[in-house]
């Protein structure tokens, strides 16, 4: 699922190389509705998933569409999960309050899998 984002000046300074800054919108890609049947759980197959949207991402689609970010609406209960897995709570009021917090992850910044 493709998206964007789009960054405020405060997140541009702080976030982004100089040369960035010329953009404030980034083509992204959303996972969505990721889930592990219940008797599975626990057995990292999470992570893998994640791990193989990474890679999926930065080896097929950033080449031709020059995505930046994954982004993905966590869970409340998923916020640490995603955490350890390098995605930043998008730090704003209306966002930290959602059922579905916005989370991302730039994967300029991500090694190779």
């Amino acid at each position: 699922m493709c998206s964007e984002v789009t960054l405020t000046d405060n997140h541009l300074q702080t976030t982004l190389p100089t040369t960035a800054h010329l953009y404030k919108t980034f083509a992204a890609v959303k996972i969505a509705r990721l889930a592990v049947d219940k008797r599975l759980q626990g057995c990292g197959y999470r992570t893998q998933m994640v791990d193989a949207s990474i890679c999926l991402v930065k080896d097929k689609i950033m080449p031709v569409v020059g995505c930046r970010f994954l982004i993905v609406e966590a869970k409340l209960n998923a916020i640490r999960f995603y955490q350890k897995e390098g995605f930043t709570l998008l730090n704003t009021p209306q966002n930290q309050h959602s059922k579905h917090p916005l989370m991302f992850l730039d994967l300029h910044k991500t090694e190779s899998l």
